[in-house]
């Protein structure tokens, strides 16, 4: 028995609406704020948006096809996809890697890891990069692959209570340090990669 709970965000971008599947006993009070307070360092999210849109794009873009020579006589189709289909088929087979619209689909990057918190401010950092466009609104959840790891520590159904008992600044120090530069942090990642 899930019920669909509405949360409307506020933000200095605009604001979005949105919904969340919540059991009966995790209903949160009406026109309560949702923010970053329900994460914490070290966790792992499923991260959805939209994909920046490229608008329409030939199969070397969009599907990474090699293409055609550029000499011995070829003529206009140095890009082109080729045949795509066969003379006794007599028909293009559906799923077939077409030209076409790039982009601009919803996604869901999973597994992604909060390197750092910073309550106040109300932001994260998470491990690698999330799609979409600067701006845009990203719906963060639990990870569902990752959750009997983390079970414990969440917050549930998120964190009620004052904002200055999380900390201002949160994060795990053999992951991330807010004092590193660009250059020690980089030399840190590859030694963690090598290992």
């Amino acid at each position: 028995e899930k019920s669909r709970q509405s949360s409307g965000i506020n933000a200095e971008y605009g604001e979005a609406e949105h919904d969340f599947n919540v059991s009966k006993d995790l209903v949160l009070p009406i026109n309560y704020k949702l923010d970053i307070s329900h994460f914490f360092v070290g966790q792992y999210l499923d991260i959805s948006g939209t994909t920046v849109n490229r608008g329409f794009q030939g199969v070397m873009r969009r599907w990474g096809h090699k293409g055609q020579g550029y000499c011995y006589g070829r003529t206009k189709t140095h890009r082109r996809p080729g045949s795509i289909s066969t003379q006794g088929l007599a028909r293009v087979l559906k799923g077939r890697k077409m030209p076409g619209i790039m982009g601009n689909r919803d996604r869901t990057w999973e597994d992604k890891q909060i390197l750092y918190a910073n309550y106040e401010k109300k932001y994260i950092l998470v491990d690698g990069h999330v799609m979409g466009v600067v701006g845009c609104f990203l719906f963060l959840r639990d990870s569902a692959r990752m959750d009997p790891i983390q079970g414990p520590l969440l917050h549930y159904p998120t964190f009620v209570g004052e904002a200055g008992a999380l900390g201002t600044e949160v994060y795990d120090s053999s992951v991330v340090d807010p004092t590193w530069d660009f250059q020690t942090a980089y030399d840190n990642r590859i030694d963690r990669l090598r290992c």
